[in-house]
């Protein structure tokens, strides 16, 4: 997928590297962009994005993310959607929990959205737990509200409740 963010950050590297040399007595040349199609089209359609909420659930409950690795799923989670253009408005991670209310592009799917995220939060966590597997450290369960909203405590509690509920009585 190309996004316009990288696009746009290689025009400014361009615009200012030409004024750096502005400065200097050298005259300077600006560079064609490599591709057209990495050019931006000013008369395409603006990405529409929609507003998302999400939770998912540490597999085991008992072994809680601890700050650092919180502090890398936020980094990564950051980093990811800055690169995609998309907008986090409120990420939590808690203990045992994620909580995320942002805006991505209309065009994608709700599971879509939450499987990328449960993705990229997993090898951020397991970057610094080496004990945690990829693959099983979030339950299947999740919940994803599309259109989202910011949801309020009791019923972020309510869902992860109910979750670990009904999954518990699946292991029995």
């Amino acid at each position: 997928m190309t996004c316009p963010s990288a696009s746009l950050r290689k025009q400014s590297d361009q615009i200012a590297n030409a004024l750096a040399q502005l400065s200097s007595d050298e005259p300077f040349e600006m560079e064609e962009p490599e591709a057209e199609e990495e050019r931006l089209d000013p008369f395409a359609a603006p990405h529409l994005q929609q507003p998302i909420t999400a939770i998912w659930m540490l597999e085991d409950p008992s072994d809680p993310i601890t700050a650092e690795v919180a502090q890398a799923i936020v980094l990564e989670t950051d980093t990811q959607f800055r690169d995609i253009g998309w907008r986090v408005h409120t990420l939590n991670v808690h203990p045992d929990f994620i909580y995320i209310f942002c805006e991505v592009d209309a065009g994608y799917l709700a599971n879509e959205i939450v499987a990328d995220l449960m993705h990229y939060s997993a090898e951020a966590a397991c970057q610094r737990r080496a004990d945690w597997d990829p693959e099983t450290v979030w339950t299947d369960a999740y919940l994803a509200l599309m259109p989202g909203r910011e949801m309020g405590s009791d019923e972020v509690q309510s869902f992860i409740q109910f979750t670990r509920t009904r999954l518990n009585r699946k292991v029995s």
